[in-house]
């Protein structure tokens, strides 16, 4: 198993599962495959800053979702 880089964002899951939103749909977005979202989201690997704004952006979301 890899070792997580930080914590799972939950805030971030929480408002995924809110809007019916799933890690696909994440994936589209930023054009990376959906595994990827995952192991960003799940503390495997980090968003960068540009993949967080057009998340927040697309989503009308706050960056506090991304904090823990």
């Amino acid at each position: 198993m890899e070792t997580l880089k930080h914590k799972p964002y939950m805030k971030l899951k929480g408002k995924m599962k809110e809007n019916n939103i799933i890690a696909n749909d994440l994936a589209h977005l930023l054009n990376i495959s959906s595994t990827a979202v995952l192991q960003k989201i799940n503390g495997q690997s980090d968003f960068f800053l540009s993949e967080a704004t057009k998340i927040v952006n697309e989503y009308n979301w706050k960056y506090e979702i991304f904090l823990n």
